[in-house]
């Protein structure tokens, strides 16, 4: 998705469509998991779903700008530890 520039309009669009289906895919499940009592209830589900999402979409662009598949490993073991921190103690 970073390399998508404005030359690429249509492109742009359908990744933000997407993007945006995936946070409110996050959102949701994690909205659903705090009425449930599974998931902390001090979280911010918009917050997370976007730092996640951030997470996840630089590490991309650093592995494969750096060709270095260690930023995304380590974007992975944070991201897991974050899924983690979600649970309810």
């Amino acid at each position: 998705a970073p390399e998508v520039d404005d030359t690429h309009p249509i492109l742009r669009e359908k990744i933000n469509e997407a993007i945006q289906t995936w946070r409110q895919t996050i959102i949701r499940i994690l909205v659903k998991g705090m009425e449930r009592g599974e998931v902390r209830d001090d979280l911010n589900p918009s917050q997370f779903a976007s730092q996640f999402i951030s997470l996840i979409e630089g590490s991309v662009l650093l592995a494969k700008s750096m060709g270095d598949l260690r930023f995304f490993n380590d974007a992975i073991e944070l991201a897991d530890k974050m899924i983690d921190h979600l649970r309810k103690s």
